[in-house]
């Protein structure tokens, strides 16, 4: 049977290594991405492999989570990158590590939020000056001297910025009590305004103007003329000062950047680590590591293992047929698909229905095939799936990250356009092109029978798997056998009939 309907051959590792290198070991094979980790304490003996201090790997486990996020947390405000898949480090999973780990990041916190807060405030106190001096500004310019007015304590005055749609609402309230309203120009799409009325009804002047969302601006008591000249420079100053903010703590974070990176991914990995530990078991100074993996890949990990362990290392195979011979059978044993590119984003709809065990028929391309073929009769247009097959194309070039959904959306625009073509049909219209086959909503007789021949096709390729899946398991109960030849036969004569 071809390799593309049967997962790949699977033997169980068992590799000891001491405590010094376990995690050395565990990450180079995590790199490798081979082996699918497996719980020893679950079929080793309790008296021989007992597991390490859990209150320890609690703790660390929970730092290595802490520093990650927090160091996350700092690259994300500082717009800062993280690649990954770029970063070669070398990593230790213990407590030790960790408080390590924890310290390093908390040097760069003190130093990049101190420089970001101060970053921040000078924004706000930049915006602030800003709008002062704009403010004062129009104020000169329409000549508007309040200085003497506000000494005298007789009327409440209040200047600043409205939002434009509430300009005309605080005006309309204010016609209420006497009053001065005078708009002197705008200010970042805002209305500046100044505001008079008697002493006794400043409270129902500001009153209305909170409702409005007024943003008030400090009337000086010298001349406006001055006062526009000093808030101006002021800005000036306080922009200047922002600048040089600014760039010092841009300089700071892409020096930090890589060992922010770098800190951040040893915590991903120590954590990791950690939890991937919980797995092995401890024979006196010995740790006990076991997993699944290819069999045509075990030199290349018996070599990675002896290498980063520096010969310290002793690596056991079983052969999954040893296991059931045993009495253990496959029931536990994982699978790795071998599909090829264009089976991949089927590979998560097959371990939706449920992942075959190991050595049945690895159902995938029958899947895949049955998948497009009634995407196809469903949605078939030839126009709408090559516009779906582009887009699925350009996805599948540009991100990475949406590769399988990509693959996946130009298998289904080719399916649709094929039997939009079958059809006659493009972007909706049926009279552009002529059907290659038939038209399903002039011939709905034929539309049915289609139908029923490939739901009845579909149900015995699938008997024929159960039959096979069983033989292959070792099954020979005559009655299974029977029961399920039966069904197939059962299903043709049906479909005959038809």
């Amino acid at each position: 049977m071809s390799p593309v309907f049967k997962p790949v051959e699977l033997a169980r590792v068992d590799i000891f290594v001491l405590k010094t290198h376990v995690s050395r070991v565990t990450w180079a094979l995590a790199r490798l991405r081979l082996i699918h980790l497996v719980d020893v304490h679950a079929s080793a003996p309790r008296d021989r492999m007992a597991a390490g201090d859990s209150a320890h790997l609690d703790q660390a486990e929970r730092r290595f989570a802490e520093v990650a996020d927090r160091a996350k947390r700092l690259m994300e405000s500082l717009g800062l990158g993280y690649d990954p898949l770029a970063l070669d480090v070398e990593v230790v999973a213990d407590e030790e590590a960790s408080v390590a780990l924890e310290r390093q990041l908390e040097n760069y916190e003190r130093t990049l939020t101190e420089l970001a807060d101060r970053c921040r405030n000078l924004e706000k106190a930049s915006a602030q000056t800003s709008r002062q001096a704009k403010f004062l500004r129009l104020m000169a310019a329409a000549r508007i001297d309040l200085s003497e007015l506000a000494k005298s304590g007789r009327l409440a005055i209040k200047g600043g910025i409205l939002p434009a749609e509430e300009a005309a609402i605080f005006q309309n309230k204010l016609s209420a009590i006497p009053n001065l309203f005078q708009r002197i120009g705008e200010i970042d799409g805002a209305t500046a305004i100044v505001a008079a009325t008697l002493a006794s009804e400043g409270e129902r002047m500001a009153e209305a103007l909170r409702e409005a969302r007024f943003e008030e601006m400090a009337i000086p008591s010298r001349r406006i003329s001055d006062a526009a000249l000093e808030a101006n420079r002021r800005a000036a100053e306080i922009s200047a000062e922002l600048q040089t903010v600014r760039e010092t703590l841009r300089r700071a974070a892409a020096q930090a950047s890589q060992s922010l990176a770098a800190i951040r991914r040893k915590a991903e990995i120590g954590g990791g680590l950690i939890r991937a530990s919980r797995s092995f078991a401890a024979v006196g100074h010995t740790m006990v590591v076991s997993g699944w993996a290819p069999k045509d890949r075990l030199d290349e990990i018996r070599r990675v293992v002896q290498e980063e362990a520096a010969g310290a290392a002793y690596v056991e195979v079983a052969d999954p047929s040893e296991l059931r011979r045993a009495g253990r059978g496959f029931s536990m044993i994982p699978v790795l698909f071998n599909n090829p590119l264009l089976l991949k984003p089927f590979e998560k709809i097959t371990a939706a229905y449920g992942i075959p065990q190991y050595r049945e028929v690895e159902p995938t391309a029958f899947l895949a095939v049955s998948f497009l073929i009634m995407f196809g009769v469903m949605f078939g247009d030839a126009g709408q799936g090559a516009v779906l097959a582009i887009i699925g194309y350009a996805l599948f070039r540009t991100s990475y990250r949406y590769t399988d959904i990509g693959v996946l959306l130009v298998e289904c625009g080719v399916a649709s356009a094929i039997f939009g073509l079958l059809y006659g049909s493009v972007f909706g219209s049926e009279r552009l092109i002529r059907p290659i086959w038939f038209n399903p909503m002039r011939n709905v007789s034929t539309s049915i029978e289609v139908a029923l021949f490939f739901g009845a096709t579909l149900i015995s390729v699938g008997l024929v798997l159960n039959i096979v899946n069983g033989l292959r398991a070792g099954d020979q109960r005559q009655d299974h056998l029977s029961h399920a030849a039966t069904r197939l036969l059962t299903a043709l004569t049906l479909r005959e009939l038809e």
